[in-house]
């Protein structure tokens, strides 16, 4: 539920030789943001008067659509300020958020709109549309420019189809390799100290932003194409994972809102943690009923079953492990125990680890007053993607199915 109140303030246009800018000021002006457009749309983000970063290259690429930037190509632009409270159906890091922020609407006369947002915490921008039938997205590039001496902490995919589950590297973002994929959220430390985390937010029907290295303190951006082909050989972690894209990276509706860019900004890492601008961009919530859906710390067993020590007993997918996590979780106000890929046969889900006393766990669990769940990778014939149960031989299970990109 949100309350609100927007107030309408004064957009200040600056007027160089040729084309357009506009000033966005965040709601404590710490942070300016300088919009051009011009022979394209650039933005320049400045935090405490110093300029920490700059957007290059905004823009939509649609098929037999063309995108036009100049300064006769805006429509209208208009600013306004909103002062508002969100207060989460599900609960969060707060009871409530105060979501307060300036925000920049350009429309321009081939109907595109560009939104930009200043808020306290960080900037964002995304575009809209306002197409009667369908469109195709060919690209959507954005440049990002840094300085060569900040420090980028980044995870690297050699390819889309990731498991998320690598290692956070940091080099200097001169020294960013051109080759691979660098996936989101990913933070970039100023000299100065100041942190930079870039994001995104309301991605719906349409693919995640990636990153690549690019030139000198350049970073750019790239998205996985179009599935065309999915993987049906291969182990159950392989099948599922798109094998053949298209040249083009969405289909999707010509009145729509887009995926919002997120640049998060702190001068301490503990602003990074207390920020919720993806929650406060994302979409409301859409379920009606959420008494069902009991939020808590969950205790997770996939690297740390495999690295207990000091036991007489052997770590494992296995009873006695099971039960030192539960004893773990409920030592420590956790609210849940998850069981990873391991409690049964990929491809039959009744076929349960014969290591594992499944009633016996769920009972000892019951008695320290932990929840539990499961999850796993499988592969049926049907391919399907979702699967729920509400009885698994006896037991409540509650199944996740994990695929690729």
């Amino acid at each position: 539920m949100k309350n609100y109140a927007i107030v309408l303030v004064l957009l200040l246009i600056l007027n160089p030789a040729q084309g357009k800018e506009y000033k966005l000021i965040s709601p404590d002006k710490k942070t300016e943001v300088i919009i051009s457009i011009d022979s394209g749309i650039s933005l320049k983000t400045n935090y405490l008067s110093d300029e920490i970063f700059s957007l290059e290259d905004i823009s939509l690429v649609l098929a037999d659509i063309p995108f036009t930037t100049d300064s006769r190509s805006v429509k209208s632009a208009k600013i306004i300020s909103v002062d508002q409270i969100i207060h989460p159906p599900i609960k969060e890091k707060y009871k409530q958020l105060n979501d307060r922020y300036n925000e920049l609407n350009i429309k321009l006369k081939s109907d595109f709109a560009l939104i930009i947002r200043a808020y306290n915490e960080g900037i964002a921008y995304r575009f809209q549309t306002r197409f009667k039938d369908s469109i195709t997205v060919e690209k959507e590039n954005l440049t990002i420019l840094f300085e060569e001496q900040d420090l980028m902490y980044f995870q690297k995919s050699e390819s889309f189809n990731s498991s998320y589950e690598t290692p956070y590297e940091n080099t200097y973002i001169k020294d960013i390799n051109q080759e691979g994929y660098y996936c989101l959220p990913a933070l970039v430390k100023k000299k100065t100290g100041i942190n930079v985390l870039i994001a995104e937010s309301a991605l719906i029907d349409y693919p995640g932003l990636w990153l690549k290295g690019s030139r000198g303190s350049a970073l750019s951006s790239t998205h996985a194409g179009y599935p065309v082909a999915f993987k049906t050989e291969g182990s159950a972690y392989q099948q599922g994972q798109v094998k053949e894209h298209a040249n083009f990276i969405a289909k999707t509706a010509g009145r729509r809102s887009f995926p919002w860019r997120i640049f998060a900004i702190s001068d301490s890492d503990a602003g990074l943690i207390s920020n919720t601008m993806v929650y406060q961009l994302a979409p409301p919530n859409q379920i009606e009923d959420v008494s069902w859906i009991e939020p808590g710390v969950v205790c997770f067993d996939w690297w740390g079953r495999r690295n207990i020590y000091g036991t007489d007993f052997k770590s494992g997918v296995n009873t006695a492990t099971a039960k030192y996590f539960i004893d773990f979780a409920s030592d420590f106000g956790f609210e849940y125990f998850l069981f990873d890929d391991g409690w049964s046969k990929q491809d039959d889900l009744f076929a349960i680890n014969p290591d594992l006393d499944m009633e016996e766990v769920m009972a000892y669990a019951d008695t320290r007053a932990i929840d539990y769940r499961k999850k796993m990778k499988t592969v049926t014939k049907s391919d399907s993607h979702k699967i729920n149960l509400t009885h698994c031989g006896g037991w409540i299970a509650s199944i996740t199915h994990l695929s690729g990109n």
